[in-house]
């Protein structure tokens, strides 16, 4: 039986759906070519290795420090796109002008920082108070006072939370402004402080958004079902009849909840990684997430390796490992899941197979995993990835492409026959993890690297998640803050910033609007993404960093043995922008490590 390590969950990038190679052919973001638009000058930044520090770790630029007057054309779902350049600081034009109610209150009503809402670089631009008509009842879930938010999980994990073991209620739906209960669930009780939070520190026009929290129900097998998620959306919509929705859940990346929603005009944010932009754009404008789409991350991955890896000889394959070495030409192998539950990794990973073969020449051997996302899985063997591990042996292969999914046998494998190849993996949040990564062989993960969109994760008590929070419960557990409030903290921000940008008269339209004047700020700091909104696009991230495994060093939390060091101690780069350099240069000991963490699946049963 296959059992989630639920004391992992600090962010939901879970199960995928399919993704077509036709909706890819057809992915808006990209050129005809698929190749990555790169929104920067054409010179080259090479990597110097620097010790981590406060000056290297922290700067602040904002990546909302102005809104261009965005336009959705004709109808939802159309917006074109923020700026067709960067803007890093100096010379940002100030913001547009407001409209008319808008003044006279200084910025300062909203404790605003430095020309932002709060302390975090990706809120948005510091507005005056409110002092217009704001236009009622806009939309089904906005009146002239209120906004009605819905946050969904599913009822079926058990978690450790301050409280010891702790089942959330089942079939529930709590009003947050209501007074909190002795020994409330974590999740209610740290959104009603990001109610409080965000209340205080965005603009909402004269309008409280009133938070709601929805456990849902289970089927007879104690599992949420299709059946499950439609009739726990038909609860809420008849209950709340929210403005919002932001799903939490896992099973089916919460696509049954999401698509009643949707049906019903209700916008749906959330985390879920693998999803493709057709899966957006089937609600255009309704549907936004916060990481970005499978296509985009292919195409980020296929201009990393074209930048980093093509037409180089082999730079980081293991010392004395059999049959290969390095300074040779590199060999390529590629290795990805046909797992007929995750079809959207083996279409992704094609089309990076596509895109390196057409931008830079990579051909590749081929080998596939059957089942994909555990880090222990009992009902399987080692024999499949002996047999791909043998294959590449023998074909003399420097370097393993594993453009997304995650499994850990290849490198046990790898270990057994003393071959160490360079190994490249992409953008999968376990593979990402501290504690993903931990479940590989630690000889062959050392010539492992990473190209992912996670950002650099502190110690706790320095994350912006942690630090924001605090400033409106200072009595929440430590772990709690990390577990719930920091774990809901990306899509409360994406949520609440096109609340914000949309202006008075709300509506999914307006926020369409807002998110795509959003113009391209290039971030310099490595807790935040580059994040903005291009045309036929409804996701933020929109840049990636470079890690490499180091097996020896724990995580600044020491809670994990090794760690993912990153390449410029967190450096992002955006399409066009990786460095040039081999490889194996990159790799420097002294890069900070990455405590990012993520659940990590067990299959516990034969």
């Amino acid at each position: 039986m296959a059992k989630r390590q639920s004391s992992e969950q600090i962010r939901r990038f879970g199960p995928l759906g399919s993704l077509a190679i036709a909706a890819a052919l057809a992915f808006l973001v990209l050129p005809s070519t698929l190749t990555l638009p790169n929104p920067s000058p054409t010179s080259q930044e090479e990597i110097a290795p620097v010790p981590p520090s406060r000056t290297t770790l922290a700067p602040n630029v904002s990546n909302f420090t102005s809104l261009a007057a965005g336009t959705t054309g004709n109808g939802l779902g159309s917006g074109t796109g923020g700026g067709t350049a960067p803007q890093t600081g100096p010379g940002i034009p100030p913001p547009p002008t407001l409209p008319p109610g808008l003044g006279n209150v200084p910025p300062s009503t909203f404790q605003c920082v430095a020309g932002r809402q709060t302390e975090d670089p990706l809120s948005p631009t510091c507005v005056p108070f409110y002092q217009g008509d704001n236009g009622g009842s806009t939309y089904q879930g906005v009146s002239a006072k209120e906004v009605r938010v819905l946050m969904y999980y599913e009822p079926n994990s058990t978690l450790n939370t301050s409280q010891g073991t702790s089942t959330p209620p089942y079939n529930t739906i709590i009003d947050t402004d209501l007074p909190p209960k002795p020994n409330e669930h974590p999740n209610v009780s740290t959104a009603r402080g990001w109610s409080k939070f965000f209340g205080q520190r965005y603009a909402a026009y004269n309008r409280h958004v009133k938070v709601y929290v929805q456990f849902g129900s289970l089927a007879s097998n104690n599992q949420s079902s299709p059946g499950t998620q439609a009739q726990d959306a038909a609860l809420a919509y008849s209950r709340v009849k929210p403005f919002a929705v932001v799903n939490f859940s896992l099973f089916g990346n919460g696509a049954f909840y999401n698509n009643y929603m949707a049906e019903h005009g209700v916008l749906i944010f959330g985390s879920i990684a693998a999803r493709s932009a057709g899966f957006y754009r089937q609600f255009a404008g309704l549907q936004w997430g916060y990481p970005p789409p499978l296509e985009y991350r292919a195409a980020q991955y296929a201009n990393a390796i074209c930048s980093i890896v093509a037409n180089k000889p082999s730079s980081n394959v293991g010392e004395n490992s059999t049959g290969i070495k390095n300074g040779t030409p590199r060999k390529y192998g590629l290795y990805y899941t046909t797992d007929p539950a995750f079809e959207g990794l083996t279409d992704g990973a094609r089309l990076a197979r596509d895109l390196m073969k057409k931008q830079c020449g990579i051909v590749a051997i081929e080998k596939t995993y059957a089942k994909n996302s555990f880090s222990v899985d009992n009902g399987t063997t080692p024999r499949e990835a002996t047999n791909v591990a043998l294959a590449f042996q023998q074909a003399g292969v420097t370097t393993i492409l594993w453009p997304l999914g995650y499994e850990v046998k290849l490198s046990g494998a790898l270990k057994s026959l003393n071959y160490f190849p360079e190994i490249i993996v992409g953008d999968d949040n376990q593979q990402a993890s501290t504690g993903g990564g931990t479940f590989q062989d630690p000889a062959a993960w050392a010539q492992a690297w990473i190209v992912s969109s996670v950002t650099y994760d502190p110690p706790s008590a320095e994350r912006i998640c942690t630090q924001e929070y605090r400033s409106v419960d200072q009595q929440a557990p430590a772990d709690d803050v990390q577990k719930f409030a920091c774990q809901s903290y990306n899509d409360l921000r994406q949520l609440y910033t096109g609340i914000q940008v949309a202006g008075p008269n709300l509506t999914p339209k307006s926020i369409d609007q807002g998110y795509h004047a959003i113009p391209i700020v290039v971030s310099s700091n490595p807790q935040v993404p580059t994040c903005y909104y291009l045309a036929g696009d409804y996701t933020c991230v929109k840049d990636s960093v470079i890690e490499h495994w180091d097996p020896t060093q724990k995580t600044e939390d020491q809670r994990d043995q090794g760690c993912w060091r990153m390449v410029g101690n967190g450096k992002r780069f955006l399409p066009g922008k990786f460095p040039t350099v081999n490889l194996g240069a990159l790799k420097n000991n002294a890069n900070v490590c990455n405590n990012f963490r993520s659940f990590v699946n067990l299959s516990l049963g034969p």
